[in-house]
């Protein structure tokens, strides 16, 4: 389904992993134009804009994320805790 953003923040999070956060940025901002308010994609972001060295954009997207109800405490966790390393 070309509207579902979640194989692109899957994607993006693959290229995160290998070390390719310009191309993993790409794909979870694609996911974020598909659904601007989906969490794991903000939260995937942010990630990866602090490994770009774009600490601002990256608590941002954080802060972003943490405004919007977050389904999983698990998320809610990982968002404070990339904020507090900010």
């Amino acid at each position: 389904d070309p509207t579902d953003p979640e194989p692109r923040i899957r994607l993006g999070q693959l290229l995160a992993d290998a070390g390719k956060g310009t191309e993993a940025l790409r794909e979870l901002d694609a996911a974020l134009l598909l659904n601007p308010d989906d969490p794991l994609a903000l939260l995937e972001s942010a990630i990866a804009l602090k490994a770009l060295g774009r600490p601002t954009a990256a608590r941002r997207r954080a802060e972003s994320a943490l405004s919007r109800p977050v389904p999983q405490s698990e998320l809610r966790e990982g968002l404070v805790g990339l904020l507090e390393n900010l």
